[in-house]
């Protein structure tokens, strides 16, 4: 693992992106490798923050498609749990949220009630129904309520020739900076782990321990099962 880079991150990364504004956090955690690296990495700079200086909230965003594994749904409301929980503990602006679709964009309404064919890499309308909506609409919640928002994303150009591509799209706001979402006014994306490799992301996860206790062990259990595939939070289309 990178020692420079993962210093650089809890260093300078998070920190320079925190103080640069007043707008509160929306962290998005899928349950994947990648998102709970950088929940990690960001938890544990928060607690180690002296008190005055946490000055805004972080919302970290998980969604419930309703037709998740059911191991990765237990993973994802597990750890949401022992986050909140740990988050109250330590006395941390860090406020926990599983979103799901609306009734009506559910998956089985759509594909049996209304005959929408299956989801194929072509025609995946399930993925703005039943991640995109939920998430964009509590995210414009926040910015309704705040005025504007930040939104961290745990996306990596090391992770398929899928993302890096996509990753492309966030090159102005990688590392520290951020650029502005594409459907969502008022709110500002950033990648802050956006170079970092696999193995960085695995050996961190191994190496370091949880900072709102337990391990990482099901998380690694979930991968061997399901062969290293992480599930998305998509925000923006």
């Amino acid at each position: 693992m990178s020692a420079d880079r993962i210093q650089d991150l809890v260093s300078q990364r998070i920190p320079a992106a925190y103080f640069a504004d007043d707008r509160p956090w929306v962290i998005g955690y899928s349950g994947g490798k990648d998102s709970t690296f950088l929940l990690q990495a960001v938890y544990r700079w928060i607690s180690e923050t002296p008190r005055a200086k946490r000055i805004k909230p972080v919302h970290v965003l998980a969604c419930d498609t309703r037709v998740e594994l059911p191991s990765m749904t237990a993973h994802i409301e597990g750890e949401m749990e022992r986050v909140a929980e740990a988050a109250k503990r330590d006395e941390l602006p860090v406020h926990c949220q599983i979103i799901t679709p609306d009734i009506n964009d559910t998956f089985w309404v759509n594909l049996l009630g209304r005959g929408y064919p299956s989801p194929t890499i072509h025609f995946r309308w399930c993925t703005e129904r039943l991640k995109i909506l939920p998430v964009s609409r509590f995210i414009q919640r926040v910015i309704d309520r705040s005025g504007s928002v930040n939104i961290l994303l745990g996306v990596r150009a090391d992770e398929s020739v899928a993302r890096a591509r996509s990753l492309e799209r966030y090159e102005a706001g990688a590392g520290t900076g951020f650029r502005p979402h594409t459907d969502l006014r008022n709110a500002w994306v950033v990648a802050p782990i956006h170079d970092f490799l696999t193995a960085d992301v695995w050996t961190y996860l191994n190496d370091t321990p949880c900072p709102w206790g337990g391990t990482n062990n099901s998380l690694r259990d979930l991968y061997l099962r399901a062969g290293g595939t992480e599930p998305p939070l998509p925000t923006e289309r």
